[in-house]
């Protein structure tokens, strides 16, 4: 069981690939550098300056739910310099504590020290931080960057209980050695993503949405070709032996352009729509920002995801939701009993 909903994000993985139906035996076998050098011809998706107006950036890629890569969003961010190799080590105190793991088959850890972190840094071990900035510390990482104009639009914006509390702002900072990363997950609530990559480089993988391709989208129904298969797998598996394994078995498959390999370099940022599955290797120690926002491009989803949730506690947010930012066209298409006085 996950200690608490923060989890979901990065540790719905772990549902994903538990299982015995699998044939894949996660080994490494290929070398990634070479497995690189073949899948980078693959990245397809568009670059564009990060200057694009806000309507532009909507019409073009937000409404059409179709990811995209914006470059030089970070132009004027202090992170450039703060979270620099030279400089990361003293960026916050060694007191400070981050949700963390230090081995890839470790537990993720909510109160990880700073100090023991960077010591395995040091010391060329694996390490990796996705932590909220929610806590005082984070609010010095939060001091560091500016979030791009293009995604300021928040449905969830002003809300004082959804997402649950647990989610706080829902801005996030990952911190990997290389080799780090995430295997096929969803974001929560139906929200959109932005990740900026300030240092380092991340291969990203996007999977079709169900509209797309239903045969390669992660769910219950097909998660035999995409799960590594515990008792053929090596004892220390993880995301590199993942990468290796399903991309080295399965070129054929994965080179039909029905999914998008992504190489974001420092100074890109990658638009994510919702309910997109993705898998995240980091192929450099990676510094980087990252926040999901509820997209008005989205809000039937979202609002149904509002309602899946609902209790008490955000019966409010709710009713400020329908009566305050949806319109009355919108609120017509649902047809709820809610009352909203004037």
């Amino acid at each position: 069981m996950m200690k608490n909903r923060i989890h979901f994000v990065v540790s719905v993985v772990t549902v994903l690939f538990q299982g015995a139906k699998s044939t894949v035996c996660c080994r490494r076998k290929d070398d990634i550098i070479h497995l690189q050098s073949d899948y980078e011809m693959f990245d397809k998706v568009e670059r564009i300056p990060c200057e694009i107006s806000h309507q532009d950036f909507q019409e073009r890629y937000e409404s059409k739910r179709k990811p995209v890569v914006l470059v030089g969003c970070d132009h004027e961010w202090q992170a450039r310099d703060q979270w620099s190799a030279e400089k990361i080590a003293s960026v916050v105190a060694n007191s400070s504590t981050w949700r963390a793991r230090l081995q890839e088959d470790d537990e993720w850890n909510d109160n990880t020290p700073w100090k023991v972190i960077i010591d395995a840094r040091d010391k060329h071990e694996s390490f990796y931080i996705f932590d909220n900035l929610d806590s005082l510390h984070g609010q010095q990482i939060a001091n560091h960057y500016e979030t791009p104009y293009m995604f300021k639009k928040d449905i969830f914006q002003n809300l004082t209980q959804f997402p649950p509390p647990d989610y706080g702002s829902m801005r996030w900072w990952a911190f990997g050695s290389r080799y780090s990363g995430t295997f096929p997950h969803t974001d929560p609530f139906q929200t959109d993503a932005w990740n900026t990559v300030v240092r380092g480089m991340k291969w990203w993988i996007l999977f079709p949405s169900p509209k797309e391709d239903i045969s390669l989208t992660v769910d219950d129904d097909n998660l035999e070709d995409l799960q590594c298969n515990q008792e053929c797998s090596s004892m220390d598996h993880g995301i590199l032996d993942y990468y290796t394994t399903i991309l080295s078995n399965s070129r054929e498959r994965y080179e039909m352009g029905r999914l998008q390999h992504i190489f974001i370099r420092s100074g890109e940022t990658l638009y994510v729509p919702a309910g997109m599955a993705h898998s995240v290797l980091n192929l450099d120690e990676t510094v980087a920002i990252t926040a999901n926002y509820a997209s008005f491009h989205n809000w039937k989803s979202v609002w149904e995801t509002m309602k899946e949730f609902s209790d008490k506690s955000n019966e409010s947010d709710r009713y400020t939701v329908y009566c305050h930012v949806l319109n009355a066209s919108q609120r017509k298409l649902l047809n709820e009993t809610i009352t909203c006085s004037e």
